[in-house]
């Protein structure tokens, strides 16, 4: 492609002012590669049909005819305020500098994330035509506010809040005159987990907003992230959950499938998001996940030559010491055994011999129930059954 640098031509109805460029009103059209090192406004008429590079703050306030393709390619903070028309293809290529988005700006082909962080207000909007696509996206390049998608299919939305990139991935199946926004918050302290929900994230979650039209099908994929790693299995207890405000409660909408590891990855829904106009939603951990981090067999011998065999441990690393109780009942209701001691359950166990004496307990089926207090700040109770063989 020819490439034409931008300079200071009455021709095409452009001046230069204190290191800014001006067009005056004499329409100017370009098909080439263009690029504009110093402060753009536009108080006339542009067509762009080529590739436009800005280098600086960009002030549109007339008529903007784009069919090419627009790069933000300053090595500082930039400003770009497009009087509420449209680009065709906006390439975000910025140093790694702040572009703030002012007034409303619409997408219809290509939103296209390569560098630099885009600061979106609740008073400016960036949105999406439903079938313009947004690709890229990174820890050095991402939209921190709020972002607009319009209609069906696959939306993806590259936004982070501060110092976190906090993408969201959302399959919308089924809606009519869609447009809805997502925007990421990078603190959900104090988070409260409502049912069938053991543990809900507190560094982050995200705001949906409907603007217009019906929802009634669609799923939504979160990034998770796990200081200590889990287990594959434990992946299947990674879901989303949704809530009306702060502090929640936040509620299961399901595991749909993980793509990721033990460490990182997303999260898919399993149920479809509500369809209300405002919804949170957090990665969370379902029902039984801390519990599964807590084993306790089912049965003892106290004959056997193992010596794990011969008693009834507790076998986790998730346990606080403080308010702890485990408790073993006969067929009758009738306590055989108790202690406060969390220790004592961790090392030596119940042996099948009645508390406080030596006389071993017959044969049979024996309940418990473990009340702790786990290191996450939940509290739990967990009822089972154990099977005395001597």
């Amino acid at each position: 492609m020819k490439e034409a640098i931008l300079c200071i031509t009455c021709l095409f109805g452009l001046i230069k002012s204190f290191g800014q460029v001006v067009n005056t009103g004499i329409p100017w059209s370009n098909s080439a590669e263009v690029k504009m090192n110093m402060e753009v406004l536009n108080q006339g008429e542009l067509h762009n049909k080529g590739d436009l590079h800005v280098a600086k703050d960009w002030d549109n306030q007339a008529a903007f005819d784009d069919e090419g393709k627009f790069y933000v390619v300053g090595t500082n903070s930039q400003s770009i305020e497009h009087g509420r028309n449209n680009f065709n293809r906006l390439i975000i290529n910025n140093s790694g500098s702040e572009i703030s988005i002012r007034g409303t700006i619409g997408i219809m082909t290509n939103l296209s994330m390569i560098n630099g962080f885009v600061n979106i207000t609740e008073t400016d909007t960036l949105f999406i035509y439903e079938n313009a696509i947004v690709q890229g996206g990174s820890q050095n390049a991402y939209i921190d506010g709020r972002l607009y998608h319009e209609g069906l299919g696959e939306k993806w939305f590259p936004i982070g809040k501060g110092d976190f990139y906090l993408p969201v991935k959302m399959n919308i199946e089924k809606a009519d005159n869609l447009m809805l926004s997502m925007e990421a918050f990078d603190d959900n302290t104090g988070a409260q987990a409502g049912l069938n929900v053991d543990f809900v994230d507190e560094s982050a979650y995200w705001e949906k907003r409907k603007v217009r039209g019906n929802l009634e099908e669609a799923y939504i994929e979160l990034p998770y992230y796990f200081e200590d790693p889990l287990d594959v299995d434990q992946l299947n207890y990674v879901i989303v959950t949704e809530a009306l405000g702060l502090p929640g409660p936040f509620y299961k909408i399901g595991n749909g499938g993980v793509t990721g590891d033990g460490q990182e990855g997303f999260v898919r829904s399993g149920n479809t998001i509500s369809s209300g106009e405002r919804y949170l939603y957090a990665v969370g951990l379902g029902a039984k996940f801390e519990q599964y981090r807590i084993v306790i067999p089912n049965a003892l011998a106290p004959s056997a030559e193992n010596y794990e065999n011969q008693r009834i441990k507790i076998y986790s690393e998730d346990i606080e010491s403080e308010d702890f109780l485990f408790v073993v009942y006969d067929k009758t209701g009738n306590m055989v055994y108790e202690t406060t001691v969390l220790d004592q359950m961790l090392q030596e166990g119940w042996n099948g011999q009645k508390f406080n004496t030596d006389v071993m307990m017959r044969n049979g089926v024996y309940d418990y129930v473990l009340k702790c207090t786990l290191k996450s700040g939940r509290r739990i109770e967990r009822k089972g059954i154990v099977n005395l063989i001597n």
